[in-house]
């Protein structure tokens, strides 16, 4: 059963009843501000807000009773029974649902539990905002494509087609990770030249990742002469600019191997060691979300983390 009330919440978020009377739809105060939406009581004295225009898609009975007062410190119930909610109205079709439904499924989706039948009308959704020229949801397409998962089979063919996509309306990471697809050949020809191209378009745009592969190119010598200072200048400057995790580690893991041997600046041990335990860090976080690329990254930083250790240990005659 689910109770429907008219409710306000006052400064210290407590809910206060304004009318034992239950009702349909009220006017909802929020912090003294005015919106449309009701207000639902679940049996386990758990309330959920949603918005109003849901309302024709519940099959909901309002009966009479006491209501209580609750105390809004239990979010993890709140949100628990809203998601149950949300995804009943998703898989009916609603639009409003869906949405919501996608924003979280886009800010975690190794992390998701929807039914076959959501995840189509997400999957639908998703596909129509792409085609629509939405560059966020064609860098989160191609991004599912390119690492494959449970909802998104492996297939390179689609993620290239969604990078190219946002590449073509100058996004930067849109440019970025289609030189990833040229540099490592997804579904088609390894070709150094073009991901030079989108790397550096991208780094003329300020992107982190794509300074740190520019500074891969220079370090290995793929289509640009090698040159390790002009590596460690890539490097760097990525260092300094706005990171998400992932990037913060794959820079300091740089750093730290051109810090512990001297690539491109004068070697520094402590700096070095400071910098990949730093990527470590990160990088076991990552790992823990799920992340397998960065689980094999970390396997390539304990060597050096190693290394830089049993330096310090032989620099100081440490035993």
């Amino acid at each position: 059963m689910v109770f429907i009330r008219q409710i306000q919440i006052d400064d210290f978020g407590k809910f206060i009843s304004k009318s034992r009377k239950p009702t349909c739809y009220r006017s909802v105060t929020f912090k003294k501000m005015l919106t449309t939406a009701f207000f639902l009581e679940i049996p386990q004295n758990i309330s959920i807000f949603v918005p109003s225009r849901w309302l024709p898609m519940m099959d909901l009975s309002v009966c009479s009773s006491v209501f209580w007062q609750m105390n809004v410190n239990n979010r993890t119930k709140m949100d628990e029974y809203r998601k149950i909610l949300v995804e009943e109205l998703a898989s009916k079709g609603n639009k409003d649902a869906i949405r919501e439904m996608a924003g979280w499924y886009k800010h975690d989706p190794m992390n998701t539990d929807f039914s076959s039948k959501t995840i189509t009308h997400i999957k639908r959704y998703l596909l129509e905002l792409a085609e629509n020229g939405d560059t966020e949801t064609m860098l989160f397409l191609g991004g599912m494509y390119y690492e494959g998962s449970k909802d998104f089979p492996q297939n390179y063919k689609e993620a290239f087609k969604w990078y190219e996509k946002a590449a073509e309306k100058r996004s930067p990471y849109g440019l970025c990770y289609l030189g990833y697809c040229y540099y490592h050949g997804r579904d088609i020809d390894v070709d150094y030249e073009k991901a030079y191209s989108c790397f550096s378009q991208a780094a003329f745009f300020d992107n982190p990742n794509a300074m740190y592969k520019l500074g891969d190119m220079y370090f290995y010598g793929q289509f640009v002469g090698e040159d390790k200072n002009a590596a460690f200048y890539w490097y760097n400057r990525a260092w300094r600019r706005n990171k998400n995790k992932y990037e913060k580690a794959s820079v300091a893991y740089r750093l730290g191997k051109c810090y512990l041997h001297g690539y491109g600046v004068e070697q520094d041990l402590f700096l070095a060691l400071k910098m990949l335990q730093t990527a470590e860090k990160d990088f076991f976080e990552l790992v823990k979300k799920g992340e397998k690329f960065s689980a094999i990254t970390l396997k390539k930083v304990k060597i050096e983390i190693d290394t830089a250790r049993n330096r310090l240990y032989d620099l100081y005659d440490i035993q």
